[in-house]
């Protein structure tokens, strides 16, 4: 439900993690900044 809220489908969040790769709205990165 968290990646639905930012814009992303479910689905492609699964995909993006299965193969490695972070959801933009995942990262720490922009967990920091928006701090």
């Amino acid at each position: 439900s968290t990646a639905v809220k930012q814009g992303l489908a479910a689905h492609t969040a699964l995909e993006q993690l299965f193969t490695g790769e972070v959801p933009d709205f995942m990262r720490q990165d922009d967990l920091d900044q928006a701090a």
